[in-house]
């Protein structure tokens, strides 16, 4: 059973989120390619737990912790939001019970 509240963030501390941060441009990208190469010997199409995490992690926002997004009242403005702002959205996973 749950015993921490339940809460969701509110839409002002969202939206001071968003403009402090923005996708990589096509140059840091390869600048990071880069790194993850030379540094830890992985290459952009190895298939490992590391790629995961140095090759799709940096590439995504995620939206939720451990709880269901879906619950977010507030969902839709922050996807239009993010898209406003040049995020693209890669998919949404919905888990049916």
């Amino acid at each position: 059973m749950m015993t921490r509240a339940v809460e969701t963030m509110d839409m002002g501390l969202f939206e001071k989120i968003i403009g402090q941060i923005r996708p990589f441009s096509e140059s840091e990208w390869r600048q990071w390619e880069s790194f993850a190469r030379e540094r830890y010997g992985i290459d952009k199409l190895d298939m490992s737990e590391n790629h995961f995490f140095l090759y799709v992690i940096p590439k995504v926002l995620v939206l939720h912790g451990y709880g269901d997004p879906l619950l977010d009242k507030h969902m839709p403005e922050r996807v239009k939001l993010l898209a406003g702002a040049a995020y693209r959205p890669i998919s949404a996973a919905i888990r049916r019970t």
